[in-house]
């Protein structure tokens, strides 16, 4: 059973968490130990190239450059979110837990002493094994053929 349900739950009736934003997290991983654990679990080598800081800053820059051209389309805008997203993940490594304490999040690892999040490395065994639920399953529409 994926723990984010009973998470959420437990925040909500923190009174020192109400009207607060809380930052849940289980482990802190590069993307190089989460392909690690991928690798391990699945047997399979993870194709990957990196790029520099400087390259991810280009490739920003000229995405945004070409969708601030033409607005309307949505591809320009895709690429230009996923680029800057690259560079606030990888560059400016903004997805950390100082930032979230630094911006005024409560840490729910300090809220609830108690909580054992589920390690990636479970995850991906549920996930391997068809146990992990999809997160939000409940606010997606299946397509049905």
């Amino acid at each position: 059973d994926n723990n984010t349900t009973q998470n959420i739950d437990c925040y909500i009736v923190k009174t020192s968490a109400l009207n607060k934003r809380v930052v849940g997290w289980s482990e802190v991983f590069t993307q190089n130990q989460i392909w690690a654990v991928i690798e391990e679990k699945t047997g399979e080598k993870i194709q990957n190239s990196h790029t520099s800081d400087e390259e991810a800053m280009a490739m920003m820059t000229k995405a945004k450059a070409a969708f601030e051209a033409d607005p309307t389309d949505i591809m320009k805008q895709l690429t230009c979110s996923e680029k800057q997203y690259v560079v606030s993940k990888y560059v400016r490594w903004d997805n950390t837990l100082e930032n979230a304490k630094y911006l005024g999040y409560l840490d729910a690892r300090e809220l609830y002493p108690d909580l054992e999040p589920i390690s990636f490395a479970a995850f991906v065994d549920d996930l391997l094994a068809g146990k992990a639920k999809r997160l939000y399953a409940s606010k997606y529409v299946e397509m049905k053929a």
